[in-house]
């Protein structure tokens, strides 16, 4: 299985964005990231997946060994990528806020506890 070349292309598709777009972004060349993701390279260095991690918020333990959170620190990320954003949350009441707060951290629960959870529970047989 191609877990680096799976999981960068699922971080391109959920970011809606091209592989030219994404390796800029990266710092890297569109032709190493098609590489990458028809399997003419079987994986990417650790530096490149702490620069992902670091941009868009995919944990590097997740893109390279498919290990832990798919998502590490993509509030650091959407925070940057949308600097009215706390001006804003400032500006709702304490209420409001705790509402978003909840609300952001439940999209960041762990996704292998949400699997399980929808998962059929059988009894030993």
């Amino acid at each position: 299985m191609a877990i680096v070349s799976d999981n960068l292309r699922i971080i391109i598709n959920e970011l809606n964005t091209s592989q030219t777009d994404f390796a800029r972004r990266v710092g890297t060349s569109f032709g190493y990231i098609n590489m990458v993701l028809n399997g003419r390279r079987v994986s990417i260095s650790k530096t490149l997946a702490l620069l992902i991690e670091e941009v868009f918020g995919y944990s590097a333990d997740w893109l390279l060994k498919n290990k832990g959170q798919k998502m590490k620190n993509w509030f650091k990320s959407f925070v940057k990528e949308n600097p009215d954003f706390i001006e804003i949350l400032e500006k709702l009441d304490l209420s409001d806020q705790k509402l978003v707060i909840d609300f952001i951290n439940s999209l960041n629960a762990d996704e292998e506890t949400k699997r399980r959870k929808r998962m059929p529970k059988y009894k030993n047989i």
